[in-house]
């Protein structure tokens, strides 16, 4: 009878443990909302899983309270032998760890956050993750197979991998134009694409793309004609992606962006990347990208500072491979964004 009474007496105690841990989860999530921190951890459409769960977590930690103080009804079971007394030892200790190994996992998350209070992700973890200066790569690799695709090593079509790529001359462009015009006339059907008519009246160079890419260069036409093109928060990962798709087509252009300054030993002396870190659910998968860049200015940076900085595009090589350089010659201090994180544009190619 006393052993009984025992083990019923820890089990309740175990669930007034659990439930405490619960109802401190929901409190946690409750906290975090109303004080603006919710950024720090998922992105902005994940926002109502995680308050959904804070009210799970409160009915979940009332039923072990319940569960704790409301008695157990007796059992009234006629026999009672050794056997019977072993399941339930064996199925007490069983219980028993799972609760154990339960409680250690909701516990956990409140240690590490005393530990490691809520932050923006540094240059410390972008160094770890590794910045990204050529996404369009990332591109080419989901598109593998498309041997002909303008995409290869986020470089623009009939590019020179060795050098910089000068724009196509617009009057190529306007003899395409001239061409199509004599061909109307004569009654022959059209063969210029749309990315030929674009060039000859807006006198830019050719975007060319495939099925994967066309939403990308429908953002570099509109990109193109701007006296300075500005990374904007809604489209931060689309117009640096743009960018570096075409960034032949887009040297000489004057690019502002904003972001925190990262740098590394393998930097040459004066360079520095201005880079955002893009999340697509929570920190975990959050990505840093960014544009390698020079400072041609008096102001000198540092690590993790927020500035916007204004140039010309260009193209350098980084570790041996081709990226943009930002030539900066316009650089200030900026406030750190409230939300630190940039996020996938939903609306993008709708």
């Amino acid at each position: 009878m006393n052993a009984n009474s025992s083990s019923l007496s820890s089990e309740r105690k175990m669930k007034l443990f659990c439930a405490f841990l619960l109802l401190g989860w929901s409190m946690m999530i409750v906290y975090i909302t109303k004080q603006q921190l919710m950024p720090l951890y998922v992105a902005p459409r994940m926002e109502w899983l995680v308050k959904g769960t804070a009210l799970v977590c409160y009915i979940l930690g009332m039923f072990q309270v319940y569960m704790a103080v409301v008695p157990a009804k007796p059992n009234h079971s006629s026999a009672c032998n050794c056997t019977t007394m072993e399941t339930k030892h064996k199925r007490g200790f069983a219980n028993s760890l799972s609760s154990c190994s339960a409680a250690i996992t909701l516990l956990l998350p409140f240690i590490l956050s005393y530990i490691w209070p809520p932050m923006p992700l540094s240059s410390q973890t972008a160094a770890l993750k590794g910045v990204q200066y050529a996404p369009s790569a990332s591109l080419k690799q989901w598109t593998s197979g498309q041997s002909s695709s303008p995409t290869d090593a986020g470089s623009s079509p009939k590019s020179d991998s060795t050098g910089p790529v000068y724009e196509p001359s617009n009057s190529s462009a306007q003899q395409e134009a001239e061409k199509e015009s004599r061909s109307n006339k004569s009654g022959q059907p059209s063969q210029a694409s749309s990315e030929q008519q674009f060039a000859a009246n807006t006198r830019a160079p050719i975007f060319e793309a495939d099925e994967f890419t066309q939403i990308y260069a429908d953002l570099a036409k509109q990109l193109y004609n701007k006296e300075v093109i500005v990374v904007t928060e809604k489209q931060y990962m689309e117009i640096i992606l743009t960018l570096d798709l075409y960034k032949e087509q887009f040297a000489g252009k004057r690019i502002r962006i904003p972001g925190f300054v990262y740098q590394d030993k393998e930097m040459e002396k004066g360079r520095f990347a201005i880079a955002r870190f893009s999340m697509q659910c929570c920190t975990a998968d959050a990505s840093p990208f960014g544009i390698l860049s020079v400072n041609q200015t008096k102001h000198n940076v540092k690590a993790d500072e927020w500035v916007e900085g204004e140039g010309v595009l260009t193209i350098a090589k980084h570790e041996n491979n081709q990226v943009m350089l930002l030539e900066v010659d316009t650089l200030r201090s900026i406030p750190a964004k409230e939300d630190p994180y940039v996020y996938p544009d939903l609306d993008f190619g709708s």
